[in-house]
Order: C-alpha cells, then structure tokens, then sequence
C-alpha cells in the first residue's frame, strides 16, 4: 500500500496523526501525532509501526516459507549446508511486485551450538554499503533491479555491551557473495526474551533499478 504525503494513519501503539513527509516510500516518515487540543508533536516513525492508512488496517502477512520468491530468483535460507522453512514477514510490497522489503526469521528454538546458518539470494553478488547501528548490510544489482540484505552486527554489539554475560547466541561471519553466515555459539534459549535483536534476523529488499534514488532506498532499509 502506497503512503502519501496527509495521510491520516494509525500506529500500533494507537496514536493518530497524518503523515507529513515521506523520506523513504516503504521505509520511513515524518508524522504529525495529534495531541490533546489544538497541538500536535512531529516524529519519525518506521514503515511497520503504522496499523492503518485511511482507516484501513495493513496486513503484515507473516508467512512459512522454504526459499522466499522473487521477481528476479528467490531468497533461501540454509542450516548446515541443508535448506530450511523460514518465518517471512512482509513489510511493504507492491501488487505487481517491482520492490519488496521483508524479515526473515529462522526457528530459533531448532538451532544448537555449532549450527551455521546462511540466508541468500540464489542469484547476483552484493557489496558491503556501510550498515548503521547494530546492522550491516549489502547491496548489489542483478537483473534489472537494486537488491540488498542487511542482519545484525554482532561484533558491534559484543565492543559496546559492558555486560559479563554474552548477549548473542550467535555470531555474524560476515557476508558470502549473495548474503550473510551465521553461527550458533552459544545455547538460544538462553537469549531469545530480553531484545528482539537476540533473535536472527535477515532484513531483505528489492527496487526497480529505474527507480529514482533505487540504491539509496534499498541501503536504507536493510541498515
């Protein structure tokens, strides 16, 4: 579903308010939240905080899937080298399929230390594009569109978190050509109720090359 710039919309959390700016189409806004009186307050919001548009609710369809489908391939996700189903929840897309931007979950409760996971797109090869805070990302183009996948950096985490305790059952080993490897290093269960970082997450995205401004927006939502 499109946003556009006066549009009322309700968050999750319940606040109303009508969008303002729209800095990434699918990715973030600037919102007026309506307060008591005649005020209002400015703030930035995330695509997937907003409920409704025009009072109609958005479906964040979370979905069961082994190898995610594409216009251009499809998404896998491995586990030691085998393929595995995988929580794919969409974010924003559009009906004809020109751009998308989902998360992609592995069953945290199925892994054990020593398991390696990869998650991939079956074809293109992507460069790093710098991440943001506690994320690393890449980008690339394949086959007429902007692709780009982004997961947490764990390293990053590890240098700033003063706790004795790890807080990460995993470890990012960086990227392969067409996506990230992960490794199982300590027991999950352990670390899957205190943050939703704990959990592994793959952030990915398409854009129509021809897109005005396609890497950039690409970039944006997977750091």
């Amino acid at each position: 579903m499109i946003i556009k710039e006066f549009d009322q919309v309700c968050l999750k959390d319940g606040r109303r308010g009508h969008i303002c700016e729209i800095l990434v189409q699918g990715g973030a806004y600037l919102m007026d939240v309506d307060l008591p009186g005649p005020d209002w307050d400015t703030i930035h919001i995330e695509h997937e905080q907003i409920a409704e548009i025009e009072g109609v609710p958005i479906d964040y369809k979370n979905t069961k899937e082994k190898g995610l489908k594409t216009p251009f391939g499809a998404i896998n996700m491995y586990k030691n080298g085998q393929s595995i189903e995988f929580e794919a929840m969409c974010i924003y897309k559009f009906t004809n399929s020109s751009n998308g931007l989902y998360k992609l979950y592995p069953d945290m409760k199925n892994l054990k230390i020593g398991d390696v996971i990869i998650c991939e797109f079956d074809n293109g090869f992507l460069q790093y594009d710098g991440g943001g805070e506690r994320m690393i990302n890449i980008v690339g183009t394949y086959n007429g569109y902007i692709i780009g996948m982004g997961t947490t950096d764990s390293q990053e985490i590890d240098d700033h978190d003063s706790r004795e305790e790890r807080v990460l059952s995993y470890e990012n080993y960086g990227k392969t050509e067409r996506g990230f490897e992960i490794h199982i290093i300590d027991n999950p269960e352990k670390h899957l109720y205190d943050y939703d970082f704990q959990k592994i997450c793959f952030i990915v995205a398409w854009e129509n090359e021809i897109t005005e401004n396609a890497w950039n927006i690409v970039s944006y939502v997977t750091s």
